[in-house]
């Protein structure tokens, strides 16, 4: 060891390149130290805030050709549907949703909000075409931001939920609810077929998807005292949702779950309505293929259905034939939409 100090010692000390050295040695690794150090001993610094994730199809506004939404006021007993896919236009499935609602309940207005761009050529080539000529039809392309201002789930939107890589999983869920807080009315998922008007169904009201389950898929809050209390206290429900601890890994929000919850809560003053599901749900989730097979129409109108819930989630790739039950509902309730795409109805 001494040795080998002596030799490392008289090295150093005698060589002209040691002054050099450690000139080069201090420009190299000083920067690095205090970048440690800042990192380690400087954690109060505040980091920038993150930015939204623009280059998400919710968030990108080129092309696009439909309507921005503004401050527009709707009618009161205005049907809503949310396409938050991120397609960039309807299927031909979803686009017959449309077109039933709106034919079925020709007193209301029927509004489709698109949270990604639509363009000229969507619209063109598509069913879009068809609903733009349907006059009690609209559609509007959404800003996610703008569309949650000044709601109670806005702050917890904005510095968590839009930068979250998995906004594709909970967007339409979010949605729904917000739509029916900002605008009063009724919401449909894009996979519920009306067969027959609301007109009858007065208040304030909800849909059990089968004995044990509430539905989320169709409800209706209207512009009175206990609607409007029903669409705060379900985005009250939903604000405890969107607490995101660091790191959290991705989750599902489950619309059911929240009306579960504002049964629980909803005080006996509040009217609200649960309809059972046979005039909702004929068709039972385990029963969905049988809307691929052949089937009779008519056998159905005895039973006074307003709507059919056709799974897309499930059954967007099933074969559909054309005297399957769920062709003949589209003939039946969305003629111009079937029409248009001929063999092509139900592909996507």
């Amino acid at each position: 060891m001494l040795r080998i100090e002596v030799f490392f010692s008289r090295r150093c000390l005698n060589s002209r390149m040691f002054p050099r050295k450690l000139s080069i040695y201090l420009l190299i690794f000083t920067p690095l130290v205090l970048v440690i150090y800042l990192a380690v001993f400087k954690t109060g610094l505040k980091p920038e805030q993150p930015k939204a994730h623009y280059w998400s199809c919710h968030f990108k506004e080129y092309n696009n050709a439909l309507p921005k939404l503004g401050n527009q006021r709707f009618l009161k007993n205005s049907i809503f549907f949310v396409e938050s896919s991120c397609t960039g236009g309807l299927s031909s499935r979803q686009a017959c949703a449309v077109e039933a609602a709106a034919t079925t309940n020709r007193d209301s207005l029927v509004v489709v909000f698109f949270t990604s761009t639509v363009t000229l050529d969507r619209i063109n080539n598509s069913g879009l075409s068809v609903l733009q000529k349907i006059g009690n039809v609209m559609l509007f392309k959404i800003n996610l931001e703008h569309f949650a201002a000044s709601s109670p789930v806005f702050s917890r939107l904005k510095t968590g939920f839009f930068y979250r890589d998995d906004i594709n999983m909970n967007i339409g869920t979010i949605l729904k609810f917000l739509t029916i807080y900002k605008y009063p009315g009724i919401y449909l998922d894009l996979d519920v077929i009306v067969a027959r008007s609301f007109k009858e169904l007065r208040g304030n009201w909800i849909v059990k998807e089968n004995p044990e389950l509430m539905s989320s898929s169709v409800f209706s809050f209207i512009d009175d005292e206990d609607g409007r209390l029903l669409a705060s206290l379900v985005l009250h429900i939903l604000k405890d949702y969107l607490i995101f601890p660091e790191k959290q890994y991705s989750f599902v929000i489950n619309g059911s779950d929240i009306f579960d919850q504002l049964m629980n809560i909803k005080t006996q003053m509040t009217d609200l309505t649960v309809h059972e599901p046979e005039q909702f749900y004929p068709l039972s989730f385990e029963e969905k293929h049988k809307y691929f097979k052949r089937g009779n129409l008519d056998a159905w109108k005895k039973e006074e259905i307003y709507t059919f819930h056709t799974w897309d989630r499930y059954t967007k790739y099933t074969r559909m034939k054309n005297d399957s039950l769920y062709a003949k509902i589209g003939q039946k309730y969305c003629p111009k939409i079937y029409k248009y795409y001929g063999d092509k109805f139900g592909k996507w």
